[in-house]
């Protein structure tokens, strides 16, 4: 992927322009001349960006296709989770500032061969899309994007982590890094519990899904 012609144009504002909102002229300027973002917005207008409303069925409960057809389920014994648990904290940066450090964040992780990640989730409810909301009801749909270094590529898997049990609901993808670079394909959530959205990092292959998360984000039931 070639590097932008100056600061990369968001995820979340390419995605209103391909959604055809209100004209930015800025943005229409920045993409006539920058091959490199205007290849993002291919990417975006190819990933269905708009994300439907899911089908609600007569109980209330959000159809799940994405996660349902990717599910796998799988029991974690205490001593694993301990292990897993402890890797995640080892990964995860630990910003200094002013007189003291602040406490380490769970959405960011340095992985060797990337540099840098950050996860985000951006949440579709009723056509509405919203990037800053960790909250969760029946017929959310959700994506994954990731933020890190505009030189490096890196591997992504998504996983769900609810309780006792682990989804897959994406197939592992390979991004060119950049700023908040969506992940292909959407999921959604049930239930009553909080969940884990992660990502495991990898940089020259897919991650293996013995591995403990690289970063998470939590997101809780309304």
């Amino acid at each position: 992927m070639s590097a932008c012609i100056g600061e990369p144009i968001s995820w979340l504002r390419l995605e209103r322009h391909a959604l055809g909102g209100a004209a930015d002229r800025a943005v229409g300027d920045h993409l006539a001349a920058c091959a490199a973002c205007a290849r993002c917005l291919d990417e975006i207008r190819g990933d269905l960006v708009a994300l439907p409303p899911l089908a609600v069925s007569p109980g209330g409960e959000a159809s799940r296709p994405e996660r349902r057809a990717a599910r796998a389920r799988w029991r974690w014994l205490a001593p694993a989770m301990a292990l897993a648990a402890a890797a995640a904290v080892a990964l995860v940066l630990w910003r200094g500032g002013g007189g003291g450090e602040e406490a380490p964040r769970e959405d960011v992780a340095r992985v060797k061969g990337v540099g840098e990640v950050i996860l985000g989730v951006v949440r579709e409810r009723g056509g509405v899309i919203r990037h800053d909301v960790r909250t969760y009801a029946p017929g959310d749909r959700w994506k994954v994007v990731v933020t890190c270094p505009p030189a490096a590529s890196a591997w992504v898997e998504v996983a769900v982590l609810d309780a006792d049990q682990i989804d897959h609901p994406l197939a592992p993808a390979r991004i060119g890094c950049g700023n908040r670079v969506a992940i292909p394909g959407a999921f959604s959530i049930t239930g009553d519990r909080a969940n884990r959205v992660c990502v495991r990092i990898a940089a020259t292959a897919a991650p293996e899904r013995a591995q403990a998360p690289d970063a998470c984000v939590t997101l809780r039931p309304e």
